[in-house]
């Protein structure tokens, strides 16, 4: 039975993030800031910043929070780390509030039973699932991506994270390592030469489907210089995902020593700051972003192996990185839901959490008002006070 919950309700949806932060870390640092601000109230009890709203991790481990300020997206450690620490802040971060016009819930109680040895009673065995299924209806706004599409995705964990604090970080690398050098905390491409180098086995054993972030400074009048993934340590299989001399986006498949080009964008207007990049691929499917400049390609021929990430460089001397980090995809994220609306002049808010959107939003009959239906389920559901 579909209970109803509210009508004309606001909707805070609590992203949850996992940022890598080490690029804060300089040894006397105990204060680190998230990029995605406000930190959600995590724990859907009304009170805002308390240490429960994140997770820190440094090199691996847990460790305490001595104080969080939400609005600001301020994470204060009980001590600074070393200089050179992984640190990893996990917490969610809350959207815009949308404006829907109802939400519908549906607790389902799922049990295991047993015959009644031969009546027709069923005894109870277990519990097996408590769910909450739901939908919200909201309307369609012409031109524009609908808020709850925008949010949903599925969940990163970090794999690497190099900050080029010191020299020796380049031993983290196989390849061509003589033509980088790390300089100013920044990785260098310093030889004019054509180069590969990618994180060892050793250090990061080798995968298939994953997610690069790097940041970038392009050097004007330089060559090719880029990312490589699936690569084999040899110069017969990987990819490349480059800024070409001429400001151009590349994606060129090397397979057993044959390269093609699979994209290449119209010249790219950069600045000259370091720049973020994302390179994401999985199976066929490559998405590159530079700069908030999106581009995608499907690979009709792909190069399906585990392999090292790392750089590429084509007579690109001078051009330079920095907080290279390698992520992956796991489950679907599940998300924090606020709901709020004024129910006979009081306002009531519900939070929801454990939520997954798993199907996608579906509009309405073309003969009916146009709304856009998101179903979802979640785990949890409380009134908050």
């Amino acid at each position: 039975m579909s209970v109803y919950v509210g009508k004309d309700v606001t909707i805070t949806v609590q992203v949850p993030v996992e940022e890598d932060v080490s690029s804060q870390a300089n040894g006397s640092q105990a204060v680190f800031t998230v990029t995605n601000k406000p930190i959600s109230d995590r724990d859907l009890d009304g009170v805002a910043d308390e240490i429960e709203h994140v997770t820190v991790y440094v090199n691996g481990s847990e460790v305490n929070v001595s104080a969080v300020d939400d609005s600001e997206g301020q994470v204060t450690l009980a001590s600074a780390p070393a200089q050179g620490s992984r640190v990893i802040i996990e917490c969610r971060y809350d959207t815009t509030p949308n404006i829907a016009q109802e939400i519908t819930l549906e607790p389902r109680q799922v049990t295991e039973g047993i015959d009644g040895l031969g009546s027709d009673v069923i005894q109870q065995w277990a519990v097996l699932l408590k769910e909450i299924s739901g939908k919200i209806k909201e309307t369609y706004k012409m031109g524009s991506k609908l808020h709850l599409e925008r949010v949903t995705k599925n969940k990163y964990a970090s794999l690497y994270s190099q900050q080029f604090w010191v020299a020796g970080a380049l031993d983290d690398f196989q390849g061509d390592t003589g033509n980088f050098s790390v300089d100013n905390e920044e990785l260098l491409v310093a030889n004019n030469n054509g180069s590969t180098i990618g994180v060892k086995n050793s250090v990061l054993t080798v995968f298939r489907n994953g997610i690069v972030k790097c940041k970038m400074k392009y050097y004007t009048g330089s060559g090719d210089a880029g990312w490589i993934f699936r690569w084999d340590g040899t110069t017969q299989n990987y990819y490349r995902a480059y800024v070409s001399g001429l400001k151009k986006l590349k994606i060129d498949r090397v397979k057993d020593g044959n390269s093609t080009n699979l994209l290449e964008s119209d010249v790219l207007t950069l600045p000259g700051t370091m720049f973020p990049v994302e390179v994401k691929f999985v199976e066929e499917k490559i998405i590159v972003d530079v700069n908030g400049n999106v581009f995608t390609v499907i690979d009709s021929n792909p190069l399906l192996i585990s392999g090292m990430p790392g750089f590429y460089a084509y007579f690109g001397q001078n051009h330079r990185f920095d907080n290279f980090e390698i992520w992956k995809e796991t489950s679907p994220h599940e998300y924090g839901m606020i709901v709020k609306w004024d129910q006979g002049g009081s306002i009531v808010r519900v939070g929801l959490d454990k939520v997954v959107f798993l199907e996608g939003s579906v509009p309405s009959p073309k003969n009916r008002p146009t709304f856009i239906v998101t179903p979802f389920k979640a785990q949890t559901v409380k009134t908050i006070n």
